[in-house]
């Protein structure tokens, strides 16, 4: 698939004012329906379970239909209650590689003391399970995945959909688990557990609605520990795509005979409503989700317009249609205090817009699940801050370029050495990073030093870098140089031609 090329102006983003909020003013009524509604499906792991398929040669969790209709690989050991999926760290077979050790699925005579074998964990359902003490928290069924002899990291999770960007949500499970060894024939009760040390038990939500369990986006709970009677597990964040996955975690410190995991009764909330939460970004940076397909139709007049509806906040909206936040308030006389009312009208942008253009990808969504930021640089002549005609590129030596994630880890550190006008940074997970630029003595930025680029599958963000130059730096712009060289061009030409005709003239006398 060719990459989509999306063009931002940089100079014409000003930072978004996100440190206060801008809120729709909903009923109590209306917050508590929403605030009490379970967006997961199959919350308490009822009904029949079925296998779970995925790519061959794939990661396991990436599951795929298993109708037929693409090569899969069946795991007939993973059986998982409809709407979930089952995740865990993969043992390693391969006894050669350099890390065998770290997740060896087999540990023999030549394995390091203190080896501890890793396995893929089963999954199966309750129903028929022994109760003493319940593995079933309600209903009729409950989620089990487990291990013999060995430890493993793994759980369960779901991905929803249709989620606002912006809401405030909590994801809440029941776990319990069983680990222990037999001890021998006087045990009061087999299914107690003893003697294991920790199973890390943890819940978490990938705001960005990822399904990588290892991602760095995950926001995890604190870990407690669960033995033999169901515990809620909770923990709270802010979705920052339509789509959140939630997650469970356990992860044994001893193979135990048996390393037993039970999962019921979940839920996932919106807490107040989502819209009416306030929600603070530090440092405050502009929305750069540029090229959204919108969802109104645009008037006669060119215009796009949105009408208020319960559960909007002004970042979701600017994100829906792919505009900076604060053109947004500028074009509708908002400010910091502005609060907006269900049914009014907002303008979102007055030019018209290209109905031709394709829709990106949405995060985290199908494709590579990586994208592109390239940051190129230009001279703003006339200060508008945009790149016209007439604006020539420009090479800076010193420029320092940082990008970092969502938490503030640093992803790209780079100073330009000046030897093009231009720096790509590929291969980054779709996601939303903040570009922040530097400049070297001599030279000013057009707007704001700091973005927010909301980066999508298979796309490439193109930033165009408005820069200035210091008359009092010695730097020459690039016109003047080009026009100077030109003179001196024309000069040393007609200096060349002159004496090339004196050359040629004939003396009489």
């Amino acid at each position: 698939m060719k990459p989509q090329r999306i063009s931002i102006a940089i100079a014409m983003v000003g930072l978004a004012l996100m440190s206060s909020t801008i809120v729709v003013a909903e009923t109590l009524s209306a917050r508590s329906d929403q605030s009490s509604k379970n967006l997961l499906a199959n919350p308490g792991f009822e009904g029949d379970y079925h296998i779970q398929c995925s790519f061959p040669g794939g990661r396991p969790w990436m599951t795929l239909p298993c109708d037929g209709s693409l090569p899969t690989v069946p795991w007939q050991t993973v059986q998982v209650a409809e709407g979930w999926q089952g995740w865990w760290q993969i043992p390693s077979s391969d006894r050669q590689a350099p890390d065998y050790y770290q997740y060896p699925n087999y540990c023999g005579r030549s394995a390091p003391d203190g080896c501890v074998a890793w396995h893929n964990p089963e999954y199966r359902d309750t129903r028929n399970a022994p109760q003493d003490p319940p593995r079933i928290r309600s209903g009729e069924n409950s989620q089990k995945y487990f291990t013999f002899w060995s430890v493993h990291e793994a759980g369960v999770y779901q991905t929803v959909t249709g989620v606002r960007p912006g809401s405030l949500l909590r994801f809440s499970i029941y776990m319990e688990v069983w680990s222990a060894s037999k001890a021998g024939e006087g045990e009061p009760n087999p299914h107690f557990s003893f003697g294991q040390s920790s199973m890390h038990l943890r819940v978490g939500i990938d705001p960005t609605g990822g399904n990588d369990p290892w991602s760095k986006d995950i926001v995890w709970s604190t870990e407690h520990e669960a033995y033999d009677q169901f515990t809620r597990f909770e923990v709270e964040a802010v979705a920052r795509s339509s789509k959140v996955t939630v997650f469970t975690h356990s992860r044994p410190e001893f193979p135990m005979e048996h390393n037993d995991v039970y999962v019921d009764d979940a839920e996932l909330t919106l807490i107040g409503g989502g819209a009416s939460v306030p929600i603070v970004v530090n440092p405050p940076p502009v929305v750069v989700a540029v090229g959204a397909q919108p969802t109104a139709e645009p008037g006669r007049s060119g215009k796009i317009t949105h009408i208020v509806r319960s559960g909007d906040t002004l970042f979701a909206i600017a994100l829906q249609y792919g505009v900076p936040v604060d053109q947004i308030m500028q074009l509708n006389g908002l400010s910091a205090e502005s609060q907006l009312e269900l049914g009014r009208e907002l303008v979102i942008s007055l030019p018209p817009i290209n109905t031709a253009a394709r829709p990106l990808t949405a995060i985290g969504g199908s494709g590579s699940g990586q994208g592109s930021i390239c940051v190129r640089t230009f001279n703003d002549v006339d200060r508008d801050g945009l790149r016209s005609d007439s604006d020539q590129a420009l090479t800076v030596a010193g420029l320092q370029i940082d990008v970092t994630d969502s938490n503030g880890s640093p992803i790209v550190d780079r100073t330009l050495d000046g030897s093009a006008d231009q720096a790509c940074f590929d291969h980054l997970p779709a996601t939303v990073y903040r570009v922040a630029a530097q400049t070297p003595s001599g030279y000013s930025i057009s707007g704001s030093r700091s973005w927010a680029v909301a980066l999508t599958s298979d796309a490439t963000v193109d930033i165009a870098l408005g820069l200035q130059i210091d008359p009092a730096s010695g730097v020459i712009p690039p016109e003047l140089l080009i026009g100077a060289s030109a003179l001196i061009i024309i000069a040393a030409l007609g200096i060349f031609m002159w004496r090339r005709k004196q050359s040629q003239t004939v003396k009489y006398f």
